[in-house]
């Protein structure tokens, strides 16, 4: 029996001490709960319980209420005061139009716009408001409102969109397209009411994010394949730069633009953003164009002047003595050309010239050019060629101007003479030796192709 007590006691000892222990750590969760409390309703969050009833008369508001916003709690709990008699009157129907979807809806809580509160003090201050719906078994509906006061915010937000605003202003009196382009993910920060004009039009519902898809109507930002991206560029180098683009407007035409980009910087010293600004320069880009077009080209035929020919051949020849090859030349003559411009006279002769240009232009290869020698001469450089190709080429330009039939001269052909510049050979040895072999073509009766790739003798290079 005493054995039986022993055990009994033992046991309510142990009884004890568990509730005990957990007495201890249901007091411990109080005083958590209770510290959390103070804290929360100490902070500056301010929590509202109020009923869905005209005025949203409140029953429950947190303490912090008179620190935050000037007003006593009891002042709500006794109906002096109600939560709408707080809400600056333009913003009444906001709130209210936004808790009643609130409530239609199916959602629990609903994070406001930013509204204006009077204080106690009669100030106002703008409020975030984030409220919960919250319906009884009675089918009461209550909101439960935690708002926080960011007039601090607010006012930062004004200041910075009045800087934004000025900045625009400024932006919009330069007569260029300018553009401020974040450098992280090239967002457009701003842009001028110029770059509006040039690549979105004044009446265009466009919208474009980014500087890519603004000015080269792309996805991808630039690549060194097209032009170099002025943002990569500064931020590999530090420095502004200058770049010829090509854009496209808003008419989707082509436009060339000088591109002038300068480094934006925070206060480390970090490039954060560049301002680019686009000179439109399509007139004077085409007017060079035109004037490299003139300087190399034969203004009768449209084909390559010697002077165009002339540089090339002497690129190539270099290119072989650098340790590349397979490069072939054609020289053609228009056989007893004289007799067309007898016949038909000089006017028609130009014309046979420049159908001639064109039949040859057609049946010559992408990588191959055609220039015209002089007279009735035009000269063929072929790339990547051995002695079959060269003359196979050849003799498709002999055929196609012998099967052709010409407006005024009816049927002409044509004598080549063809040979592959080799390792050794300079400018005149080269024209000299295919002058030879075109000699050779005529004197064989004409109509016909020469090849060679023996040197001329020493006497007759020029």
């Amino acid at each position: 029996m005493s054995q039986n007590l022993s055990r009994g006691s033992d046991t309510l000892v142990s009884y004890h001490r568990k509730t005990a222990l957990i007495k201890h750590e249901v007091e411990k969760l109080h005083d958590e709960i209770r510290h959390e409390r103070d804290l929360f309703i100490s902070g500056p969050t301010v929590v509202f319980r109020r009923r869905n009833a005209p005025g949203w008369p409140v029953e429950y508001v947190s303490d912090n209420v008179q620190f935050e916003l000037g007003y006593d709690p009891e002042q709500f709990i006794q109906k002096i005061i109600t939560y709408s008699s707080i809400v600056a009157p333009e913003f009444i129907d906001q709130l209210d139009l936004e808790l009643a979807r609130l409530v239609k809806s199916e959602m629990l809580g609903i994070a406001h716009k930013p509204y204006q509160v009077i204080t106690g003090t009669g100030q106002r201050r703008w409020i975030r408001d984030y409220t919960a719906v919250i319906t009884d078994d009675n089918g009461q509906t209550r909101f439960h409102s935690y708002i926080n006061d960011i007039t601090t915010l607010k006012e930062a937000q004004q200041e910075l969109q009045e800087a934004h605003d000025q900045l625009q202003t400024v932006l919009n009196t330069i007569a260029d397209p300018t553009l401020v382009i974040d450098v992280k993910n090239y967002q457009l920060t701003l842009y001028n009411r110029a770059a509006s004009d040039a690549y979105i039009g004044i009446n265009s519902s466009a919208a474009f994010r980014t500087c890519h898809e603004m000015t080269h109507r792309s996805r991808h930002p630039c690549t060194a394949e097209t032009a170099a991206c002025p943002i990569r560029t500064i931020l590999a180098t530090g420095k502004p730069m200058t770049v010829l683009h090509r854009h496209i407007n808003k008419h989707t035409d082509a436009i060339y633009v000088e591109v002038r980009a300068t480094p934006i910087t925070n206060k480390q010293g970090q490039i954060t953003q560049i301002i680019e600004s686009h000179r439109d320069i399509t007139t004077h880009v085409n007017n060079e164009n035109k004037l490299r077009t003139l300087a190399t080209t034969d203004h009768l035929t449209q084909t390559n002047n010697r002077h165009s020919f002339d540089r090339q051949l002497e690129n190539l020849i270099q290119s072989v003595n650098d340790g590349s090859g397979g490069i072939g030349i054609i020289m053609i003559d228009i056989d007893h050309f004289k007799r067309v411009n007898d016949d038909h006279g000089h006017h028609s002769g130009d014309g046979v010239l420049r159908e001639v240009a064109s039949v040859l232009g057609d049946h010559i290869r992408h990588s191959d050019t055609l220039s015209r020698w002089g007279g009735e001469e035009f000269v063929v450089i072929a790339v990547d060629v051995g002695k079959q190709e060269i003359q196979h080429i050849a003799e498709q330009l002999r055929s196609s101007i012998e099967e052709h039939t010409f407006d005024v001269a009816g049927h002409i052909t044509i004598s080549c003479g063809a040979t592959l510049l080799r390792s050794d050979d300079t400018y005149a040895s080269l024209i000299s030796r295919v002058d030879d072999a075109l000699y050779e073509a005529k004197e064989s009766g004409r109509n016909c192709v020469r090849f060679t790739l023996d040197n001329p003798p020493e006497e007759s290079l020029f």
